[in-house]
């Protein structure tokens, strides 16, 4: 009678470990398929000088809607038009029909905390862009300059309101 309610649990238990497993794939699948890990990508290689602290898995935005992340950041072996670093774009294949046309790309500092994004814009012009080779990036806007034009606005200012006095 024991082997027999041993035997019972030992089902019962390898029963609920497999309801687990079961339970977590679904967990995993749903998750993934919401973030979009089941879609089909394509990549898109954009050169900077400076990428501000961008970091790989940052989202690529285009009027404000998530269509891809950075899949890879790394230094060129040689320098390209004055860029020095590739940046790897994972795009979602739906949103290639809206990339056809004139678009550039910037890196964007968003929230309090500073996270870095990529952002794509529309642009009107006629210079339609080969998704398929290397794009010239826009250089993020770096907060340390402006304190250094402000630094010299404030000195001229301080200069002009002396002589005037």
């Amino acid at each position: 009678m024991a082997g027999r309610k041993d035997l019972i649990r030992e089902i019962l238990a390898g029963a609920f470990f497999l309801l687990g497993i079961i339970v977590l794939f679904v967990f995993i699948f749903t998750i993934g398929r919401d973030k979009g890990l089941t879609e089909k990508k394509f990549q898109i290689s954009i050169l900077f000088r400076n990428v501000g602290g961008l970091t790989e898995g940052a989202p690529v935005r285009l009027a404000g809607v998530n269509i891809g992340i950075v899949s890879q950041i790394e230094f060129l072996d040689k320098e390209a038009q004055g860029r020095r670093v590739r940046v790897e774009l994972s795009i979602f294949e739906k949103f290639r029909k809206q990339l056809k046309g004139s678009v550039r790309f910037t890196i964007k500092t968003e929230g309090l905390l500073g996270e870095k994004l990529v952002e794509i814009y529309d642009i009107a012009g006629n210079d339609i862009v080969d998704l398929s080779k290397p794009i010239m990036g826009e250089d993020p806007f770096d907060v340390q300059d402006l304190a250094v034009v402000f630094s010299g606005a404030a000195e001229s200012f301080t200069k002009t309101s002396t002589e005037l006095s």
